[in-house]
Formats: C-alpha cells, structure tokens, sequence
C-alpha cells in the first residue's frame, strides 16, 4: 500500500509525539529504525510533544518528496508516485494519509509554522498511518517501523546500518537557505585511553566515555557471536533489547552515572542478555534485582502493599526471582537507580520516579569505584568490578 501525506510546501513536515509529560528542558535523542539522527531545527518539546523534522523522518522511513510548484504543496509518497490535491487556497495546514484528510484536534495538537519555514504536526496522530511505533522514555524518542511499512515487535532484531536516500531539497521557502544537517552518528569513535581505567580507578559516578555508536557496534558483533553460540549448543537465542545501548546512555545523567560501564554490567549481569539463571528476559531485569537465590513469596509482596513504587510499572510477582519491569527502559532506570544507591547517600535526583525496590539498603554510598561492588553488590564478588570494567567495558572501548 502506498501511503502519501501532502503539506503545504512553504514548510518542512516535522513529527511529534504526545507522551507522559516529558521534562520541558531534557535533550532530545531522536532514533529511527535504530539509527539515530541529529537535525536542524533540533527536535523540542511543544506541550509535551516532540517535533522533528520532514526530512530526517520522511528519509529515515524510506519515503520520496515531491514539490508541485502550482498548488505550493508537498507531496510525501513511498515509491515516489505522487498525488497532488487540487486546493491551492486551502486556508490551514492539512495533511493527507491515502487520500483522506487527517483530523488534528487541540488534543491530537495541531500543525503550526515554525521560521524559517518548517510544518509542524504531532506524530503520534499520524505515526500510525504510517505504519511506524513511536516510543518516549526521558529524551529517548524511537520510532520504529520495519522494511515493508509493518509495526516491529519485540521480538525483532534491529536492521543493519541504514543510509538514508537523497531527496529533492525544496523543504525551505527560501531556496537560498542551507539545506537541513541530518546524519547517523558519526562512525568515528572518540579516542579512550585505557591507561588507568582499572575498576579500582574508575569511578562510578561520572560521564560516559564511549559514543552510541560504538556501543551500538560492540552490540551488533555480540549479539552474532551469542546466536552463532546458542545455534552450537542447542540454546534458546534471546534477541538483545532493543535500543538498550541508547537507553543506558541517554538515562544515566539524570544519575550522573557513566551509563556505557552501567551497560557492561547489565551485560554480565544477564550474560549478554541470554539469562538462564533465576530472571528471565521477559522481565527487562537488567542486574537482578530483588534475585536473592529464592522466589517471591507472599511474605514479600505483603511487604509492597505500602511501597511507593508504581506497581503498574514495577512489580514482584508470586513464584519468581525477582522484580519485573513494563519497559526495557524502566528496568534501565532500575538498575541505574540502584548503582545511584551504591554510589551516593543522597536521594533520588529530583523529578525521578523510584522503580528500584532495593534503593535503600545497607550500601548507601559505600561504593565510589567499580571495584567497591565487589562482595557488595556480588557476594563473594571476587573481580566483580574487574570483569566489568577490564574485560567487558575494555573490549567494548575498542569498538
């Protein structure tokens, strides 16, 4: 099926997302199909919606644009056949999907211009025309959507390195104007020195020093070698989450917590997210919490009828190891809360919602290192803080 939206030319269509009241000044990490895209306009948040723009969204979901000089509309088109609509005085800025006219409400939110020449229009109301599942989780917006236009599942592994195709460039009302910047993340990683990063050195609290793009790639290798592995043995494959690499990243500095190391300790935490011990991958428990070598019992659930977490986002469940997360995002923040717990005596960062049922324990801020977890947050714990840091985060830096 060939889906179209058509907008007035003398703008840039740009999506947005309606989501649960996102922070007015988080940064904004836009993800299509895996990839992730830098523009101009940035995306912003308009009434607790995210607004991007045309191009990036438009090539990055393989879609062609037209421009019909006459009628001073943009027609978007997946294979390029285009269909123009014949009202060239039409007094607001519509939209098209198929044919039939898209109806924006004040609560849907409504296209509007923004200098020097851009539409702008909510996405959830479109997204789903458009075949494509939008996502928002703490200035982390995803819209996935797989080569024949269908919703990706869970269970999908993502696509390879995508490079967008070239289009006509009458975005702008003024032909003279720069065309917008947009890319992936530049393949080129930033220089680590791994002299000194020792987990007796490395502090947990501070800022990442690995790019997504090098941890998308260490990903990308390991989990080939894990399928070629369980393929060997006869194993189950559980596919890596989706967009966990970006997750770590860009949740981590609520916390101040180097979210790439966070990452390789979910990694041997979950043996490269394959389980097999007590949680299951089901859960999105990235470091096993509230797994304490038995299941939950009523005696621990009686315990949360007064907790202040969320028991529609966290929760135990009767007969399993630990807790239980909606999203691969929340059991993120899960673990890096509980890393926060470790690493300082204060309380959560303010405006964070606590998911971690273990925040306060005996180890407030006894951990300054990675090596500090070691017989704290392992127990015995020999090298815990080693294998993170010297083998998992190492070879991950050399990506």
């Amino acid at each position: 099926m060939i889906k179209k939206i058509i907008v007035p030319f003398f703008l840039g269509l740009l999506f947005c997302a309606a989501f649960n009241q996102p922070p007015a000044q988080a940064a904004i990490t836009l993800l299509i199909n895996n990839d992730a895209y830098f523009s101009e306009p940035r995306p912003e948040l308009v009434d607790s919606r995210v607004y991007v723009p045309l191009r990036t969204i438009s090539e990055g979901l393989g879609y062609d644009v037209a421009w019909d000089q006459e009628e001073q509309l943009v027609s978007i088109s997946k294979t390029g056949n285009h269909a123009i609509s014949s009202n060239p005085n039409r007094p607001q800025i519509s939209i098209y999907i198929d044919g039939e006219k898209l109806g924006l409400t004040p609560s849907l939110g409504q296209a509007y211009i923004k200098a020097p020449g851009y539409t702008m229009v909510p996405l959830r109301a479109i997204s789903e025309g458009l075949g494509a599942q939008v996502e928002w989780h703490d200035g982390l917006v995803t819209v996935q959507q797989d080569r024949q236009g269908e919703l990706v599942g869970e269970e999908s592994q993502p696509e390879a390195t995508w490079a967008p195709p070239t289009i006509a460039s009458e975005e702008r009302t003024t032909p003279s104007d720069p065309a917008p910047v947009y890319e992936p993340i530049p393949s080129s990683a930033p220089q680590v020195s791994l002299s000194g990063q020792t987990a007796t050195s490395m502090t947990i609290l501070g800022e990442a020093c690995l790019s997504l793009d090098q941890v998308n790639r260490y990903l990308a290798d390991k989990e080939k070698q894990m399928q070629a592995q369980t393929l060997r043995t006869g194993k189950r494959f559980t596919p890596f989450p989706q967009n966990i690499g970006a997750l770590y990243l860009s949740i981590a500095p609520k916390y101040g917590i180097r979210g790439d190391v966070a990452l390789a300790q979910a990694i041997q935490e979950t043996g490269y997210f394959q389980y097999g011990n007590e949680v299951l991958p089901k859960q999105n428990n990235y470091c096993g919490l509230g797994a304490i070598g038995r299941r939950t019992t009523q005696e621990d659930l009686d315990k949360q009828v007064f907790s202040t977490i969320d028991p529609s986002a966290a929760w135990l469940t009767l007969g399993v190891h630990g807790w239980s997360y909606k999203t691969p995002a929340v059991g993120v923040e899960a673990h890096l809360q509980h890393l926060y717990s470790y690493a300082s005596a204060n309380p959560l960062p303010g405006g964070c919602q606590l998911y971690d049922g273990r925040f306060n324990h005996g180890n407030r801020g006894k951990a300054h290192v990675w090596a500090d977890l070691n017989g704290r947050w392992a127990v015995p714990g020999d090298r815990y803080g080693q294998i993170i840091v010297e083998q998992i985060w190492r070879e991950m830096a050399a990506y």
